[in-house]
């Protein structure tokens, strides 16, 4: 039995795609910058992460994006300027220069 591919794929992409899930993902959208019912949809989300992590006096904010975006947001929102950091690149799938502290005006160690 053949599912989507006779090959053993152990990379993070690219990934074949069933048909079903193709097909879904032709059908017309709109756009969520400008749908009232998303920004409705998002902000009940909102709220419900906020009563989780229970954060009322904070703002919650969700971000779609690669993984490297999250680092990239917690560090621009916890360091300094001036602030001495640690920047290790390691593995396949890194980048030579992961994150760029000078950005943030950070010195790496």
């Amino acid at each position: 039995m053949r599912f989507y591919t006779d090959r053993l794929i152990m990379t993070p992409g690219p990934t074949e795609i069933p048909l079903r899930v193709k097909r879904t993902m032709m059908r017309e959208s709109t756009n969520p910058d400008l749908d009232p019912s998303f920004l409705e949809f998002y902000n009940e989300v909102r709220g419900k992460i906020k009563r989780l992590l229970k954060a009322d006096r904070s703002s919650v904010y969700m971000m779609v994006g690669e993984a490297i975006m999250g680092l990239e947001a917690t560090i621009a929102n916890t360091m300094r300027p001036g602030d001495k950091v640690i920047v290790v690149a390691n593995g396949v799938f890194c980048p030579p220069d992961p994150i760029q502290p000078s950005l943030y005006h950070l010195y790496p160690r």
